[in-house]
């Protein structure tokens, strides 16, 4: 597990960090009160890191229904069995994609 809990970190932080070769035991990570956007998202996604993960925190960070709506659609997140998005401007429309899908 890897708890990076409001360190400020960015896209900049965030792409080394989910494409690092060291990281092949890393199931859990926690990435609450950062600045993570929901352009964010998508890349993490499409990392070689995401498929491993079980536990996804993202509590208070600065994402959106579109990042519900990735994270809804996109095949990776089967793999989540634990998913945090408190705390962040998500309505009923970015809920209902991740209930539904």
């Amino acid at each position: 597990s890897l708890n990076l809990r409001g360190n400020g970190i960015t896209m900049n932080g965030l792409e080394p960090l989910f494409h690092s070769e060291k990281l092949v035991s890393l199931f859990e990570i926690n990435l609450s009160r950062n600045r993570i956007m929901d352009a964010d998202i998508a890349m993490m996604l499409n990392s070689p890191l995401f498929p491993q993960l079980r536990t996804l925190v993202l509590t208070d960070t600065k994402i959106t229904d579109q990042s519900a709506k990735i994270l809804a659609d996109h095949p990776n997140s089967r793999f989540l069995t634990r998913l945090s998005l408190a705390y962040n401007a998500i309505t009923e429309e970015g809920i209902a994609a991740l209930a539904f899908n």
